[in-house]
Parts: structure tokens; C-alpha cells; sequence
């Protein structure tokens, strides 16, 4: 890929990996985590219009294994009519349907709601409702958990379509420069975690209005981590090792740096 180094992206990938694994390794057993999402992170030259609905990019090692993961989906029709769906077409990765109707009644309090965001790892919704969650899931399951993945409950091969949207990574624009897409887990070996980035950075150079020449800046980072730089318009500095606190150190025996040099 002409507009990234591949070596620098897992350069800044292993470095990540080492640091949070022996961070973790330190900590006490009842202490530890569960699996931490990687992200792409960066900024845009110039802010974006906002989008509602995200944009789903399939990634060459999933984010999540169908089947594997707990899912939830919002539907527009009550839950016998989608269940009798479901079992016509096969699909038996859903764990929990929720009518649109019930959201009201069931999830009507703050408290519910940001209790429902942590019940489950992927929350699906029929792309004739989503616009209609924003209000009805509020602030207390958006700020928590974002807002669910729409898929499309009438396509012929319904079981791909919900697999995809489980696997898949979402991207959408807000109205400021910055930019966040989920690449894969901290548990994927480094090489995967590379192949995603690289679907996700040739999906971003595609789709972002005026290409790659839109990109200022890339990151790599947890939630958890410091953001390590992987393209710029500028000269930057990669770690290959960070303290324990997770910031940079200076003393040249810990860290290595490697002077980038990226044109956009």
C-alpha cells in the first residue's frame, strides 16, 4: 500500500501488544480485563458532515465469531413474527429480540437502558427502525454503546447478511475532523490486526471525499493505551517500547524511534 508502510503499522501493532500484555500480566487475576478493541484512530483534514447510520466494512478477521457472541436485535415487527422469520431462514445467532414497540415499556428508565447496553456484545437493529433509536435508546444506551448496526431483515440470504453485520467493523463520520473504527482485539496475532488495518485504511482512502490526501494523521491505539502514530503529514516518532505508565520515555536504551516520513 503506496500511502502506508506496512513494517511501521506492525511495528506500532507489536509495541502495543507487548506494553498492554505485560501491563496486564502485573495486575491481579480478579483485576484483569476482558479482551480490549483496537482501534484506527486519527483525524481528517476537515470536518466531516455528520452520518447517522454507520457504514459496515467487511474485514478480512472478523471482529467477532457468529455464533460466539451474544446479539440483540431492535425490530420493527413484534418478536413471534421475527422469530417465525428467523427459523424459516436458518438463523439461529440471535440470543434476544426486542420490538420497537417494547422499548418504551421495558427500557423506559435511564437506569434500564444503560443496563440493556451492557447485557450484549453486538446489538443489531432492521434498517426500517434505525433512524428511530436514536430517540427511543437515548443518551444512556448511546453514550455507552453507540448505536446499534442496521442490517436488512428482507435480503434473500438473511443468515449472511446478520453474519456480516456481527463480524463486520462500522464507520461513520461525526461533524468534527476526528476519526474511530474498531480493527480487531488485542487476543489477534499482530498479522491480522495488520490486514485489518490495511482493509479499513483502503476502504477509508476509497470512500472519504477527496481520497487519502484527506487523511492529517493515524493511530493505533486501545482504550486503555496511548495512541501510537502511524501515518502523518509530518515527521513522527514510533515507539517500540513505552514505561509503565504508558507514556513515552526519552532515555534512548528503552526506546527506540523510528523517524517517519509519509507523504499525502
Amino acid at each position: 500500500m503506496a500511502f502506508l508502510k506496512e513494517d511501521q503499522v506492525k511495528l506500532a501493532l507489536d509495541a502495543l501488544k507487548k506494553y498492554l500484555t505485560e501491563v496486564e500480566a502485573k495486575k491481579k487475576p480478579d483485576l484483569l480485563k476482558d479482551d480490549q478493541f483496537v482501534y484506527l484512530t486519527g483525524e481528517y483534514k476537515t470536518a466531516k458532515p455528520y452520518s447517522s447510520s454507520p457504514k459496515r466494512i467487511l474485514l478480512p478477521h472478523g471482529l467477532n465469531e457468529p455464533g460466539a457472541v451474544d446479539v440483540c436485535i431492535f425490530t420493527k415487527n413484534p418478536k413471534a413474527e421475527v422469530k417465525k422469520l428467523f427459523e424459516e431462514k436458518g438463523v439461529k445467532l440471535i440470543i434476544k429480540i426486542i420490538p420497537l414497540t417494547k422499548i418504551g415499556t421495558h427500557f423506559k428508565s435511564f437506569e434500564r437502558r444503560k443496563q440493556l447496553a451492557g447485557m450484549y456484545n453486538v446489538f443489531l437493529a432492521d434498517s426500517k427502525i434505525f433512524p428511530l433509536l436514536f430517540k427511543k435508546l437515548g443518551k444512556a444506551f448511546l453514550f455507552k454503546r453507540g448505536p446499534p448496526f442496521p442490517v436488512d431483515l428482507s435480503k434473500p440470504n438473511l443468515k449472511s447478511e446478520l453474519n456480516a453485520a456481527i463480524s463486520a467493523t462500522h464507520y461513520r463520520t461525526s461533524k468534527t475532523t476526528a476519526l474511530s473504527v474498531r480493527i480487531g482485539k488485542l487476543s489477534m496475532p499482530s498479522e491480522h490486526l495488520l490486514q485489518n488495518c490495511l482493509t479499513v485504511c483502503k476502504y477509508l482512502g476509497k470512500h472519504v471525499p477527496r481520497g487519502w490526501k484527506e487523511i492529517k494523521s493515524l493511530y493505533i491505539k486501545t482504550v486503555t493505551s496511548v495512541s501510537l502514530p502511524i501515518h502523518n503529514s509530518l515527521d513522527v516518532m514510533i515507539p517500540t517500547k513505552m514505561d509503565d505508565e504508558g507514556s513515552l520515555n526519552e532515555n534512548q536504551d528503552r526506546i527506540q524511534r523510528k523517524r517517519l516520513r509519509m507523504d499525502i
